[in-house]
């Protein structure tokens, strides 16, 4: 089980979801904006493998983007 926990997994950080008909994503421009249909202050979803492991809230570090966890799925 010790190399297997060392194995590296992607995660991925769900802000949003949405969807566009196809004229509209060729008409897409600097400086639009896209409604992700969820409140800026909501959790997101941390996935492993498509898989919802855990919801977390959007931080800053220093200049960075990150996310302070707040629950496992």
């Amino acid at each position: 089980m010790p190399a297997l926990e060392q194995a590296d997994i992607e995660l991925t950080v769900e802000v949003g979801t949405t969807a566009l008909a196809l004229s509209k994503i060729m008409s897409l421009a600097r400086g639009d904006l896209l409604s992700l249909g969820r409140s800026a202050s909501g959790p997101v979803s941390i996935q492993a493998n498509g898989m919802e492991i855990a919801k977390a809230a959007v931080t800053l570090m220093g200049d960075r983007v990150g996310v302070m966890l707040a629950g496992k799925a």
